[in-house]
């Protein structure tokens, strides 16, 4: 129920009577909303005196085929108002697309070696998602996931090897659920 269908754009109108002319421009323009009640396609209306009732059988020929479905899902009603407050409405498609989420994880770090490493960090992102975190710390170790809080912060805590003079990447990625992935590194340096 419900379902929007325009006329298809190629559709040639140009063979049926002036006044079907009109209504079948007006379906390539806005479509039409297809109710279903279980019969076939039909195109159905009210007797209205601007128009000679005896050529509207003429729709007939117009199939199913000849139609093309609109996804509305994505559509917003967009309502424009002249100077001359003059008031015309209609809907238009809108894109949204998918932010990724934005990681804060802070700059370099200086640890002594073998000392645990305890950052308070956040991220951002728009979208109301539930967000996996993890961390790659870069020494070899596995990967840590995050346990991301609903204020959108979150802490890093890793112990790394008792080698002074080396340094690490920690690489903290966050996915959202649309499919969006934001990450940040920083070096940590063993002292």
């Amino acid at each position: 129920m419900g379902l929007r269908a325009p006329v298809k754009a190629s559709f040639d109108v140009s063979g049926f009577p002036t006044d079907v002319q009109v209504i079948l421009i007006g379906l390539k323009m806005h479509g039409m909303i297809v109710a279903d009640s279980g019969a076939d396609w039909y195109v159905g209306g009210s007797p209205d005196p601007r128009r000679n009732d005896e050529t509207l059988p003429t729709l007939d020929l117009v199939v199913g085929s000849d139609f093309e479905v609109v996804d509305t899902s994505s559509l917003a009603p967009v309502v424009v108002t002249s100077d001359a407050a003059r008031t015309a409405g209609a809907s238009v498609a809108v894109a949204v697309a998918n932010v990724a989420p934005r990681v804060r994880a802070g700059g370099t770090a200086s640890e002594v070696a073998g000392a645990l490493l305890t950052r308070h960090r956040s991220f951002a992102d728009p979208g109301a998602d539930s967000w996996p975190g993890a961390a790659d710390w870069g020494d070899g170790s596995a990967r840590t996931a995050l346990r991301l809080r609903a204020d959108k912060t979150f802490t890093l805590a890793h112990r790394f090897p008792r080698v002074h003079g080396r340094s690490y990447t920690v690489v903290v990625t966050v996915r959202d659920g649309d499919g969006g992935r934001g990450s940040a590194r920083f070096r940590v340096a063993l002292r």
